[in-house]
């Protein structure tokens, strides 16, 4: 057999590559069919854009978003009880309050 040429290990590491690029892949795969069929996507088709983009794809990038968060990151951000009230009585108390003497 060849040492020069490892065919299959090739194989594998391009195969690798791209499942760890699914994401981006997916989005460039999209893209292209958007742009040879647009109908599906265009305000009143098949997608209803004027629903599906607006409420439908920012829940579902929120939701995985959230689901991505790992579990021990989660309960120390909870445990900032201290940072949470100043940034909520800032935004809701003080910037309030400045903007309307202002």
């Amino acid at each position: 057999r060849d040492k020069g040429v490892d065919i299959r290990g090739y194989l594998l590491t391009c195969i690798a590559g791209l499942r760890k690029q699914w994401f981006l892949i997916g989005m460039a795969l999209a893209i292209l069919l958007a742009q040879f069929h647009p109908a599906p996507g265009c305000k009143g088709g098949l997608l209803k854009p004027e629903f599906t983009v607006k409420y439908i794809a920012v829940s579902l990038i929120f939701l995985n978003s959230g689901l991505s968060v790992k579990t021990e990151d989660l309960k120390h951000a909870l445990l900032l009880v201290k940072l949470h009230l100043f940034i909520q009585l800032y935004t809701f108390v003080f910037i309030p309050i400045t903007t309307t003497l202002v």
